[in-house]
């Protein structure tokens, strides 16, 4: 095969495993966080993803990255889709950095917090020049799945037309992990990053970076009140986002005051519920509202909770799935 037809080929593949999603290319460009002309590149075989992008179209699209881009890629011929761009002719968006680490958004409506959504993305998008917003809350009460919702709306992608950029954080953070990703995702050069032995040294060059660039940065899971101050680089365009579990530490990083993100109620909790295991609620809805009750409205625990019994309900006689239910009544039960 010569090297023409190896590079068609090898863009055949890309484009097929995009197709087997389902997936239109605006729809693989939305959840990569690149304009479409990006992925056109790609399936041309003119382009090759960095690192980063790659991994993330590896999970994506279930493929092999080393059966579609060469070790040592140059410039190719052009493939599938360019026939596609010719027949559209349509102008596209320009470019926008999105962080590959942003997880990706749920498959399931998030329930109960329009009010939330709504407020958030007003304060975030009109709030003015650097501004920070804190969401607190229990564990698994939801501030994660917010804070993803909000950096996959299109209103705020809208308003933040640089880019958004994500940190997970948690109880110990490699700090400069994420700055440093930062920094190469915003196309800080080799020689200056090398020169950075610090986060502090970091922070400062990431903000000099961003400049005036209007972007939304995401921090969450912050445990700790000197790594939301660390990685806050954003520049007098741009907007913070954190999440804590910690009521002082949201208290003390929000500039208009902490979100606090109470548990779902009764209604909105079965509602949840009902989505993720429509047959169990419809069937056995009293039992149903008992373990709503005695979970608390806590999101995680009835995502958990739902998927657990849409699967018995798949696999089991209705007995059994009465009979699950009755168990997940016990903490003990649920908590196994």
């Amino acid at each position: 095969m010569n090297r023409t037809h190896q590079s068609s080929y090898k863009t055949y593949l890309l484009v097929q495993a995009r197709l087997k999603q389902g997936w239109s290319r605006a729809d693989l460009a939305r959840e990569m966080g690149v304009a479409k002309k990006t992925i056109l590149r790609w399936e041309n075989g003119n382009a090759v993803p960095q690192p980063p992008f790659r991994a993330r179209l590896v999970e994506l699209l279930l493929i092999n990255p080393t059966e579609i881009w060469p070790q040592n890629p140059g410039a190719f011929p052009p493939g599938l889709a360019q026939a596609e761009e010719a027949a559209t002719g349509l102008p596209e968006a320009p470019e926008m950095l999105v962080d590959p680490s942003l997880p990706l958004l749920s498959r399931h409506f998030l329930v109960g917090r329009d009010n939330e959504l709504a407020q958030l993305r007003q304060r975030l998008c009109q709030g003015g020049s650097a501004t920070l917003t804190a969401l607190n809350g229990l564990p698994g009460v939801g501030k994660t799945a917010l804070a993803i919702t909000l950096a996959h709306d299109e209103a705020v992608r809208a308003h933040f037309k640089n880019g958004i950029l994500w940190a997970g954080l948690g109880p110990e953070p490699n700090l400069q992990s994420h700055l440093s990703r930062w920094g190469s995702l915003l196309g800080m050069s080799a020689s200056e990053m090398s020169s950075l032995n610090d986060v502090e040294a970091w922070a400062i060059a990431l903000h000099r970076t961003i400049g005036t660039r209007t972007m939304l940065l995401v921090i969450d899971d912050v445990w700790g009140l000197e790594d939301a101050l660390t990685l806050k680089v954003g520049g007098p365009a741009c907007s913070h986002l954190f999440t804590t579990r910690f009521p002082s530490i949201a208290a003390q990083v929000a500039t208009n005051g902490a979100t606090a993100i109470k548990e779902l109620d009764s209604d909105e909790s079965l509602g949840l519920l009902h989505l993720l295991a429509p047959q169990v609620v419809e069937h056995e809805t009293q039992r149903a509202r008992e373990l709503v009750e005695a979970v608390g409205g806590l999101p995680l625990a009835l995502t958990l909770l739902g998927n657990y019994l849409r699967g018995q309900a798949y696999t089991s006689p209705a007995r059994h799935v009465a009979a699950a239910l009755q168990r997940l009544r016990d903490a003990s039960e649920r908590l196994t």
